[in-house]
Formats: C-alpha cells, structure tokens, sequence
C-alpha cells in the first residue's frame, strides 16, 4: 500500500462584518470539502473536516489476550466473588467488574507511535462468562465478565500457592486496523470464529489456566478440547502469559514489593483465627478513579509485546485500570475469610490489582497448624 501523507483538518478562517442598517445579513460560509474529506462543517468558527475518508482497513493478527488473574484468599473457609450478581442463599451479592482495559497502539514503519481510537467493537461472552467488549472513552476498550454473571473461586488451603492463581486468557481476538486519508488510526475489536481446537465458536472465547500449568509446576490438562487450547501456547507465549500474574514478573517475587508497586493498592487489614470466630464477610470495596475517566489520565500498567501487520506497521496493547464505566463506580467483591484449621491463625494485608480488580491477599504471621497447597 503506497503511504498517504498527513493533512490534518483543513480550517477555512471566516471573515466578520460588522454591518449597519439596511446592510445585507450575514450568509453563513459553505465549507468546500477538501480531497480526501467525505463531510466538513463548522468546528468553533472555522470550517474543518468532520469525516475522512477511509483508505485502508488491515487485520492485525493478535494470538491471544490475558484478560483476568485471579489470586487465591487465604483461610480454607475464604471465598472471593467477582461479576454482579444480586445474591441469594447459595451465592453472595458482589458487584465488581473483573477484566481487563486496554488501549491500542500503532507503530509505523519509522518506529513512531501513536495511539489509535476505539472503533466498532463487538463481542459476547461464549465460555465461562468472559466476552462483554465495550468501549469506555475515546481510545479504550474494555472486556470483562459478562452483564449479571459472577463466579466465587474458594481458597483450597490456608495458605495457597501462586502457583493456584487463575490467569483468563482470550483465545480468539480479532483486531482490525483502518487509517483514513489523513492518517487517523481506529482499531475495532472483535472475535474469530477459530477456536484452536476442533469446534468453531460463535463468541468471543476465554479459558482459565493455573499459573502452575503454565510454568510446567502442574501437568497439562486431561480434557481433550482444554489439552488443544493448551498446546496452542508455545513455551514462549506461557512465560509472556505469566508475566501479567504480579508474581511472576519475575518469577518468584518478594510479595513485600506489591506495597510499592503502582499496579496494586492498599484495600484493608485481616486477620483469621480459628479460635476466635468462624467465617466473616470483609468489606473489599474500592474504586478504580477519583473522576471520570480520560485518555490524559491514562496509566500504563502492562503492554503486550508488538504484533506486526500492513506495510511493516505493529500493533500492542496497553493496560490500564479497569473499568466498564468511564464514571468509575464503586467495587464491590465479596469476600468471607475463615479457616477450619485448629490453631491456625493468619494475618493479611489485602490489596487490589487494578489492572484486573482482582484481590490479592498478603500473609503474615502465620502459625504452623495452618495448611498450605501441596
């Protein structure tokens, strides 16, 4: 595809007559469409393009996406909930968006950057509730669990290994690049049809992986159609997989380092003992901003690595804080703390990763009757 120079929005200045009486009225000026333009009009009193016209539209082929990590509560009686779900006697009322919000950036040829606007999207939750796509400002784009879905992921010991952790990943993005006359880049997301496995699907698709199948601690999966997915992921996609769980960037992690690292914040202190009380609710809500959100205010967390498409152009993502709203509302998991462990007694600080509003929750004080994941 031959380059097409940059014109930018072409102004026509108006001119302002001061007119006694008796004068001819004033005529509003006709903005002459210039090449390349497909509708002008008046912007803050000068004539401008208001629609380019569209030169190219590119598929950029993205392999997959990491859209949620979910850590494991300490305290064998814990439970944390995620999605919106009113509550009833089995489930527990939680209104909280887990997912991922990302925006998307274009390199050209000469390695400059520049970040592109949200297009269409379109995307529907096919498996384990993951799916919803909206775009939530000019240049973000947002996938979460699905609209009055929820899923409680229970803690399986006292103490729980990382190895535990549960990273969602996108199996089947679509992304497709357009540029217009004037060089403007939207990229609209969306899904394949190719599942990597021997049924087509009719969604998007995500499918949850422990961090220890990824990193060979834990065998692969027994289920056939989970064993393709698996194999699909080469030894290099797995480590680059790992590396959106906090405690695998670097593997092995100091967890006293999640204090001062701008992914998380702080949400409350806990404490468990088996002695004292059986399992309790904590109050976990936080809210991802203070105003609504823009693309000034936009933090990067993480970015994807460069997916090469078009004329030697590339495409990554990058993440910021999550949220389905630019308004940011208040979030609102639902977590029980408890251990049924005699003498066990556990400390912890509990912070949220941003990125995912996903809970993570740091140990301390441990006493030794206190189980810990095989």
């Amino acid at each position: 595809m031959n380059s097409i120079p940059r014109l930018g929005a072409v102004a026509v200045a108006l001119s302002v007559c001061a007119c006694g009486a008796g004068s001819s009225p004033i005529t509003a000026p006709v903005c002459d469409v210039p090449t390349g333009c497909v509708r002008s009009g008046l912007v803050s009193g000068t004539c401008q393009c208001l629609e380019w016209q569209l030169v190219s539209i590119e598929v950029a082929p993205v392999k997959f996406m990491v859209v949620g990590v979910v850590y494991m509560p300490v305290g064998n009686q814990s439970y944390v909930a995620y999605g919106h779900s009113p509550g009833s006697l089995s489930f527990p009322a939680t209104s909280s968006d887990l997912g991922i919000r990302w925006r998307s950036v274009v390199s050209a040829e000469d390695a400059t950057e520049s970040v592109a606007a949200a297009g269409p999207t379109g995307g529907v939750g096919y498996y384990l509730t993951f799916g919803s796509l909206a775009p939530v400002t000019p240049s973000t784009v947002a996938m979460a669990m699905a609209p009055n879905e929820a899923t409680l992921f229970p803690a399986q010991s006292d103490v729980p290994s990382h190895e535990d952790d549960q990273i969602y990943i996108w199996i089947n993005p679509a992304a497709a690049v357009t540029t217009d006359y004037a060089g403007n880049k939207a990229v609209s997301w969306s899904f394949t049809s190719d599942c990597q496995y021997f049924a087509a699907c009719n969604g998007a698709q995500t499918w949850p992986f422990t961090a220890g199948m990824l990193d060979g601690t834990y065998p692969p999966p027994t289920n056939l159609e989970y064993l393709e997915i698996f194999n699909y992921f080469t030894p290099e996609d797995r480590a680059s997989i790992l590396k959106y769980d906090a405690f695998f960037d670097p593997p092995g992690r100091d967890p006293s380092t999640i204090a001062t690292d701008a992914r998380f914040d702080h949400v409350t202190t806990t404490k468990i003992d088996f002695s004292s009380s059986p399992a309790s609710s904590v109050d976990v809500s936080w809210r991802p901003c203070t105003a609504p959100l823009t693309d000034n205010a936009f933090q990067v967390l993480a970015q994807s690595s460069q997916n090469p498409f078009g004329m030697n152009e590339s495409l990554m993502t990058q993440n910021t804080v999550v949220s389905l709203s630019s308004s940011c509302p208040v979030q609102m998991p639902a977590v029980q703390i408890g251990t049924s462990t005699p003498g066990c007694s556990i400390g912890s600080e509990v912070y949220v990763d941003k990125m995912f509003g996903s809970l993570v929750m740091i140990p301390s004080g441990v006493t030794a009757p206190c189980t810990t994941t095989p």
